[in-house]
């Protein structure tokens, strides 16, 4: 899909001369800061200072599209924080590459010049480029055709979670700056919250993405693998998938994991998998081989 009035995209590099691109596309809390952590430390990657550029999704995906204001706000926000701190001390070299980073992406929307130049302006002698997106596992094929024609060899990777603990993760996270919030009085009512069901539909994202790319470009992963005892198989599965040298993971510290709470109770565990009851068998006919032991166990109460 083209986007209008916009004049067509010159060939990109082919074959060797051109580092692996990838994206990172969800799920939402499945562990895609820390994989996001672990690609920004790697020797052999370039990846984005914003983590999340949200350019796909934006203009695919309807209720995504505030993403572009809400980088200029970004923008705006960081740019009176460089005001105060140059008065004070020199600019980290970080911030920075954010400040750039959040000038290219607010004049990017529609442009898909711009966000491939975002990177290729950048790289330098890395093997692997690359951002990760949550969002994008809400793409319609469309969105995935026209990454594709930025980059006819990218690589996807996919993080599923447990529906149960991702929707858990996901509802605190939401509260996260809410004081005096019962979540647990508030666990049934947002399960009918369709917004957190999308996030959850697994499906739908892999069907979509399978049927638009080679499967040999789709790398699944599951969170509970990337945080379990074999975590360090999984990350060389990941460093191999995209041609690059393996780094040891730290696979002991999870980042972004929202606020405190006390755990669900069997009972609550048990409505939220009747809830998302559709995504389990979905996933356990797909992966039944590789299916995690906390999978299985909140199926069995379905």
């Amino acid at each position: 899909m083209s986007v209008p009035a916009q004049p067509p995209l010159p060939a990109p590099e082919t074959g060797r001369s051109m580092p692996q691109f990838f994206l990172g596309i969800g799920a939402q809390k499945a562990g895609t800061t820390w994989l996001g952590v672990y690609f920004a430390r790697h020797p052999e990657v370039y990846f984005s200072p914003i983590k999340e550029l949200h350019f796909f999704d934006a203009m695919h995906v309807p209720k995504c599209r505030g993403w572009n204001r809400r980088m200029e706000t970004k923008l705006q926000e960081l740019q009176s924080k460089r005001s105060k701190r140059r008065r004070a001390q020199p600019v980290a070299n970080r911030q920075d590459e954010v400040y750039r980073g959040l000038l290219m992406r607010v004049a990017m929307p529609q442009n898909h010049l711009l966000y491939r130049e975002y990177f290729l302006t950048r790289l330098n002698g890395e093997k692997a480029f690359g951002e990760i997106s949550p969002s994008y596992a809400l793409l319609p094929r469309s969105g995935y055709l026209e990454i594709l024609e930025l980059f006819p060899s990218a690589r996807f990777i996919f993080s599923m979670r447990n529906p149960v603990d991702r929707y858990w993760s996901a509802l605190r996270h939401k509260y996260r700056d809410s004081d005096g919030i019962d979540l647990h009085a508030r666990f049934s009512e947002e399960l009918d919250d369709k917004r957190l069901h999308s996030r959850t539909d697994y499906q739908t994202t892999l069907e979509t993405l399978y049927g638009s790319c080679d499967p040999s470009h789709i790398l699944v992963l599951f969170y509970e693998e990337l945080f379990g005892p074999n975590a360090r198989t999984v990350v060389k599965g990941i460093t191999d998938f995209l041609g690059i040298s393996f780094v040891e993971p730290d696979s002991e510290t999870k980042v972004n994991e929202g606020i405190t709470s006390r755990p669900l109770s069997l009972d609550m565990r048990a409505e939220a998998a009747r809830a998302f009851s559709d995504t389990y068998s979905y996933v356990a006919k797909m992966f039944k081989d590789r299916l995690p032991q906390r999978w299985l166990e909140d199926m069995a109460q379905i």
